[in-house]
Formats: C-alpha cells, structure tokens, sequence
C-alpha cells in the first residue's frame, strides 16, 4: 500500500517492523482571534513539538474520512458529546471552564482552522523518537448541535478554490476588507488595549469602557479579550458611547470588572471616510460614481 503522508526514517522503518506500541490523535484548533486549543485521544497529557495536548476522549471524537486523487472537498466529522458540553476547565475553549455549547453557538468556531495529526510512541508519553503525521487539514464549516452532542463538519481546505468569480465587484463602497493588502493600512494605529469598566454594570451584551473621542470608529469594530474570562472570545461591536460597547451576538458570560479586551476599530467603507479619516484615497476600492439602477416608468 503506497504511503499517503510523508513520515520520518524512524517512523517508515518501525512501522515496517511493527514496533509502534502507542498511537495517538492530536486535534489543533485555530480560532479566528489566533488562540489555539489543542487536545489529544491519548488518556494523559503529551507534550509534542513543544505544545502540550490535553486529554480529551470520550468528549471529543471524530469520524472517518477518505483520500482522493480528484479535487472532491474532504469531510471529517469532529464530535463533541455528554455533560462534558456543559462545563470544562483543561484545555477548554475560551480559557477556563465554561459553557462550550453557547459559546460554539455564537460563533466561537466560526471559520477556525483546524488539524488533525497522529503520534506514534515506542512507550507511553515517548513523543519524539517516531514523531508525528499530519493526516487532515481543513476549516470548520457547518456545526449541529443537537441534545448533548454537537458534530462539526470539517472541510478541506481546497474547498477555498470554490470562490465565486470575478472576486472582485464593482460597488459604490469599497471592496477591500480594513488593513488588508489592498487597503495598505497597519492594523496597528487602529488596535488599542482596553478594560471592563463598573458602570455600566457588565453584563454579556453592553460592558462600559472608556472610549472617549475614539467611540466613533469602534461601531462596527472588533473586540477580543486578551485576559479574564472571556480570554479568546471575539465579537462585533454594534453600538458604541464614550462609556460602554454593546454587541449584537453575546459573550457566553459576563465579563469581570477590570478584564482586558483589545479593540479594533471599523470603516465604514465610504468615500470620505478613506480620505479625511483615513488620509487614504490611493488606496479606495469602491467606485462611488457608478449610476444608480434606473427606475423603470409605470403606464406609459
């Protein structure tokens, strides 16, 4: 049988001689803001490539998936199940225990990258002498949550050839997405640290904040908390004030007086926003002068 994935001389020779004595799944999820849960099949802990993998079976699971030489998008099936969905701490998305089902149903997956390897051991926790082989890499799509178990479906990642063409329209309003490459702007001067004020009293929707003069921009904005509970969460501001932020999707919890959450501010993608706010005209994809649609007369 041909070798599917590339494996080390140590791996290809004890796999030949049938001396693997352990092997173990590692799932690695890369959620939207950059942080990164990683869990394993093997019933303890394993620290491999530096990365500590924290047990995770009989809660998360996966189905099998199947390699071909077409251009057919791959599925894999992952499975999270049993009270396990209500309340975790080790290695648990979004930093401590809480309730993973609300925060996966508010987007807490919501484009992640994910990968699945194997690790193959001569004894129990021996992560380097075989090493590991990366058998599936994707991006979350679809998500089911139904009773205590809830199946995401995992899709290959050459399912991002199937972009509509042309990919870029022509609109009033720019095309390009705030501090990308085509806008050219660092994301930098536009990203502030701030913290969860007392009034208005936190709750998962509306948390205050001092904003002062930059309360404009943060509408449509982005905020992730970098520290206290909701560590790793993101959402899009929909309101904002000089002293607090409101959300249209909520955080799974309140946060706590004083967490830290980083800020980055919006555009609304207008002509003049790009050159007075922005001082960045060269760089506007939008094309405000195309005509409107023309109406059509009614009884003539």
């Amino acid at each position: 049988m041909p070798v599917l994935r590339p494996a080390g001389g140590a791996l290809t020779a004890a796999l030949a001689a049938g001396n693997i004595a352990y092997m173990a799944d590692l799932f690695t999820f890369t959620i939207l803001s950059g942080h990164v849960y990683r869990f394993t099949s093997f019933d303890t802990q394993l620290l491999v490539a530096g990365n500590l993998y924290g047990p995770c079976l009989p809660w998360l699971s996966r189905g099998p998936w199947r390699v071909t030489n077409t251009m057919e998008v791959p599925t894999l099936e992952v499975y999270l199940q049993d009270n396990r969905l209500t309340s975790f701490s080790t290695g648990g998305f979004g930093g401590g225990a809480a309730n993973i089902k609300g925060q996966i149903q508010n987007g807490l997956l919501d484009g992640a990258a994910f990968t699945l390897s194997r690790v193959f051991m001569p004894t129990a926790g021996d992560t380097t002498t075989y090493g590991t082989v990366d058998l599936f890499f994707g991006v979350v799509g679809q998500i089911n949550i139904l009773g205590g178990k809830c199946t995401i479906k995992i899709k290959g990642k050459n399912n991002l050839l199937a972009s509509m063409a042309p990919r870029d329209v022509y609109q009033p309003s720019c095309r390009h997405t705030f501090c990308d490459s085509g806008c050219g702007l660092s994301p930098v001067p536009f990203t502030a640290n701030h913290t969860v004020q007392a009034s208005p009293s936190p709750t998962p929707s509306v948390f205050g904040w001092t904003g002062g003069g930059t309360f404009a921009l943060a509408k449509g904005g982005t905020v992730t908390f970098i520290g206290g509970v909701l560590q790793g969460e993101t959402r899009g501001v929909i309101d904002a004030t000089a002293t607090a932020l409101t959300f249209a999707i909520p955080f799974t919890q309140a946060p706590g007086i004083g967490d830290t959450f980083s800020l980055f501010q919006a555009c609304d993608k207008t002509l003049n926003t790009c050159n007075v706010t922005f001082n960045n005209l060269i760089n506007y994809g939008g094309f405000p002068y195309i005509p409107p649609p023309a109406s059509t007369a009614v009884g003539q």
